[in-house]
């Protein structure tokens, strides 16, 4: 997985499965608060992120599901969902 946060940064984190993703965007979006200098902004961004929560959880898991490499933009959150090669 791999996303980039508006006026943040980028990101990139190798995990189980979509939950897991869920978790690790939210957890940045949470930690990126002292990177804003108005609490307005920061919530624009939370709530972006909430609504690729929703996306991620729905399509993003049915692509990852068929092996297929998912990205969308919510606002100012970016993610790309890439399937494991485990084998």
């Amino acid at each position: 997985m791999s996303w980039s946060l508006e006026d943040v940064g980028t990101a990139s984190q190798r995990v189980d499965d979509v939950v897991a993703a869920t978790h690790a965007l939210m957890g940045s979006v949470e930690n990126s608060r002292r990177a804003f200098d108005s609490l307005e902004s920061w919530q624009a961004l939370r709530t972006s992120a909430s609504d690729m929560q929703t996306r991620m959880l729905d399509a993003g898991r049915e692509a990852v599901e068929r092996g297929v490499t998912w990205s969308s933009t919510a606002g100012g959150v970016r993610v790309m969902l890439i399937p494991r090669d485990d084998t």
